[in-house]
C-alpha cells in the first residue's frame, strides 16, 4: 500500500510540477511574440513616417526645380544660364542630402529597433530573424528590416 501510495504522489507531484513548467514556457513564449509584434508595428510606422516625409521631400524639390528650370528656358545670356544651373545643381544636393538623412535615420531606428528586440524575443524562447521588405523612399528603394519568426529554443 506505501509503495502503490509512493508511486501516485510521485505522478501525481512530477505531472504538477511539469504541466506549470510547460504553461510558464508557453507564456514566456507568447510574451516573445508579442515584443515582436509590438516591434514590428512600430517599424512600420516609422517607414511610413519616413516615407511620407520623402514624398513630401521630393514634390517640394520637383516644384522648385520646375521653377529654374522654367526660367532656365527663358534665359537669354550665358551668365544667366550658368547662374540657374549652377542653382539647379545645389537644388539637387540639397535633396540627395535630406533625402539621405531620411533613409539613413530610419534604417538605423529600424535596424536598432530590430537588434533589441531579437534579443529580448531570444530570452523568451522565440527565435526571429530579420526579413528584409524594399521600401520606396521617393525615388529611391532600400531594404528595411522587420522581424519574422523562425521557431522556438
Amino acid at each position: 500500500m506505501k509503495k502503490i501510495f509512493t508511486i501516485l504522489l510521485t505522478v501525481s507531484l512530477f505531472l504538477g510540477l511539469s504541466t506549470s513548467v510547460f504553461a510558464s514556457s508557453n507564456e514566456d513564449y507568447t510574451k516573445g511574440i508579442q515584443l515582436i509584434e509590438l516591434a514590428n508595428l512600430s517599424i512600420d510606422e516609422m517607414i511610413a513616417q519616413g516615407v511620407a516625409e520623402a514624398d513630401e521631400l521630393q514634390g517640394n524639390f520637383l516644384i522648385e526645380l520646375g521653377k529654374v528650370e522654367a526660367m532656365l528656358e527663358s534665359a537669354t545670356d550665358d551668365k544667366q544660364v550658368a547662374k540657374l544651373n549652377e542653382e539647379k545643381g545645389k537644388l539637387n544636393t540639397k535633396y540627395n542630402e535630406k533625402l539621405d538623412e531620411i533613409i539613413e535615420r530610419v534604417y538605423e531606428e529600424t535596424l536598432q529597433l530590430s537588434n533589441e528586440t531579437l534579443a529580448k524575443a531570444a530570452e523568451y524562447g522565440v527565435m526571429a530573424e530579420c526579413s528584409w521588405v524594399l521600401v520606396e523612399f521617393a525615388d529611391r528603394s532600400v531594404l528595411i528590416d522587420p522581424l519574422r519568426i523562425v521557431g522556438e529554443y
